[in-house]
């Protein structure tokens, strides 16, 4: 019997964007996806967000099929727009 292997995701997102992004999950019964936020104090310095993504990207490689990004842009210039 051929085993299928369910590919593991990481929605990286905003807290803010966390409550919604757990539902969606929970409703669909998305077992394999893990959902990290990161702190919603960098809200009030949002010139450190793409840094702070940038660096838990960093550490994700590697542990995930696929990576996803739940942002606006949080008030940073669109500086989010040239992560990958």
């Amino acid at each position: 019997m051929e085993t299928v292997h369910t590919p593991q995701v990481l929605i990286l997102a905003c807290g803010a964007l966390a409550t919604e992004i757990r539902d969606i999950t929970r409703l669909h019964r998305l077992g394999n996806v893990t959902l990290e936020c990161l702190p919603g104090i960098l809200h009030n310095r949002p010139s450190e967000i793409p840094d702070a993504v940038r660096a838990r990207l960093d550490r994700a490689r590697g542990n995930y099929d696929r990576i996803l990004l739940g942002y606006g842009d949080c008030g940073t210039g669109g500086e989010l727009a040239d992560i990958a």
